[in-house]
């Protein structure tokens, strides 16, 4: 059974006023993650999947306009055994002090994350220690409006 542990109050927020409460939640759920499995497009942003302390989670970052305004995690249950996912980069990556302010997905599905320093990460999934570089070169080479 699944159970919604956290619904964050951004859900209110206007167009206008992307809250940084939800930015700063969203960047401490990756950044403490055992292993970010995938990023999919969700209906209104994009959706993690995550495993942290055994368990596995869905954090959905809810979008307008690309700005994060909103999280919601989803308790899946017990973590299934496997090998850390190819975007734990990830969770070693955010800076401290920065937080994930938006996240697009682009024509081909493929899903960029800017954080409130300006740093862009195209969202890609890698097992060794260049992911981090690769997705921030692929960010700044496929930037918005590059055609």
């Amino acid at each position: 059974m699944s159970l919604v542990l956290l619904v964050h109050a951004a859900v209110t927020a206007t167009a206008a006023e992307p809250t940084a409460a939800a930015q700063a939640e969203l960047t401490t759920l990756l950044a403490t993650a055992d292993s970010i499995d995938a990023v999919t497009p969700a209906a209104t942003g994009v959706a993690f999947a995550i495993d942290r302390g055994g368990e596995a989670y869905r954090i959905t970052a809810h979008t307008r306009a690309g700005a994060v305004v909103a999280v919601t995690v989803l308790d899946l249950g017990r973590a299934p055994a496997h090998p850390r996912g190819g975007l734990t980069w990830l969770a070693h990556e955010l800076p401290t002090g920065a937080a994930i302010a938006t996240i697009v997905v682009d024509a081909r599905g493929t899903v960029t994350a800017a954080t409130t320093t300006g740093t862009r990460y195209a969202l890609l999934a890698g097992h060794d220690g260049n992911s981090a570089v690769a997705a921030r070169w692929a960010a700044a080479w496929d930037a918005p409006g590059d055609g």
